[in-house]
């Protein structure tokens, strides 16, 4: 019984990847490259997942939250001819400014605000850094437009008709540390335990002297920093597309495997968010062009809740009479 139970958690994803086998069957390295596509998105999917539990919020900036550094990492790459590394460094030291900044200056300001109005402030963040990195190419006296980083290193390998270069074995080598080390701090370290703490019950936690406020801005900047990695990591493989378009996508993917992960499972979330990335390239590759993700994650969303009671836990019981005042 104790495997059934933990197995069960992967139950939905492993359902959405038969489906995707059997109805939109695609090559093989056309598979390996959707994986990987999901692995780099589960970055921001587990930040959406961490800020859930800290402020009780779905954060709508969680793809946004990294297009700032990200566009700045790749301008610099295009326009100062920056190599790989550097860019990754200064949108690295951009993300954590930014996350600070935010957190500081605008999220704190909701600290006792009731949660809905904290996820319109999300909206309007969202909007304000999406403008932010349509109109940061003009420091440059550049234009908007699809760009892309340089490769880290000259290597090459073929998987069933599609080439992964150095950028995507990046990738492959980078996420899953990253993802390793998260769950090491959450669950192994002093810091994990007070994040957990604050993030179930923050009235509590203050009175034992647990700095929330200090948690909660570090837990907003490893969201940024992690929007920012998977964005870094995507202008590597694919490019990095103009305007709304990137975040918007890779905040849908990330709802979507935080809907599937039923919001704390971070193994689920991560499995999930890869079997959304092979299942989005699989539509492109039957249908030519991706006018029916967006549809196809927003039923895969509706589909879950609607099939899955999530758990109801006193922190939940705040949240809802939080709603009910606003």
């Amino acid at each position: 019984m104790d495997w059934r139970h933990s197995a069960s958690p992967y139950l939905a994803p492993a359902v959405l990847l038969v489906a995707q086998l059997v109805l939109l069957p695609v090559p093989l390295g056309t598979f390996v490259a959707g994986a990987l596509a999901g692995l780099v998105g589960s970055l921001a999917a587990v930040g959406l997942a961490r800020v859930w539990r800290a402020s009780r919020v779905i954060n709508f900036a969680a793809g946004d939250l990294g297009i700032v550094p990200a566009t700045l990492a790749v301008l610099l790459a295009d326009q100062w001819g920056w190599n790989y590394w550097a860019c990754a460094a200064a949108g690295l030291a951009a993300a954590v400014v930014l996350g600070v900044a935010v957190e500081g200056l605008i999220i704190r300001r909701f600290f006792d605000a009731p949660r809905v109005l904290l996820t319109v402030a999300t909206i309007g963040l969202a909007q304000l850094l999406g403008f932010g990195a349509l109109i940061l190419p003009r420091a440059w006296g550049a234009s908007p437009s699809v760009r892309s980083l340089p490769e880290p290193f000259g290597m090459s390998i073929e998987i069933g008709g599609t080439v992964f270069d150095g950028s995507d074995l990046v990738a492959l080598f980078v996420v899953p540390l990253l993802l390793i080390g998260l769950v090491l701090v959450l669950n192994r370290t002093a810091l994990g335990v007070a994040i957990r703490a604050s993030a179930d019950r923050s009235s509590r936690a203050l009175t034992l002297g647990i700095p929330v406020k200090r948690l909660q801005s570090l837990i907003w900047t490893l969201a940024t920093v992690g929007a920012f990695v998977a964005l870094f990591l995507t202008a590597g493989t694919g490019g990095l597309g103009v305007g709304y378009g990137t975040s918007l996508g890779l905040l849908l993917r990330a709802i979507a495997a935080l809907v599937l992960g039923r919001v704390a499972h971070v193994g689920v979330i991560v499995c999930s968010s890869v079997v959304l990335g092979v299942l989005e390239l699989a539509v492109r590759f039957q249908t030519g062009d991706g006018a029916l993700v967006a549809p196809l994650l927003a039923a895969i969303i509706i589909g879950a809740l609607l099939l899955r009671r999530m758990g109801v836990t006193r922190a939940d019981r705040d949240d809802t009479s939080s709603w009910r005042l606003a």
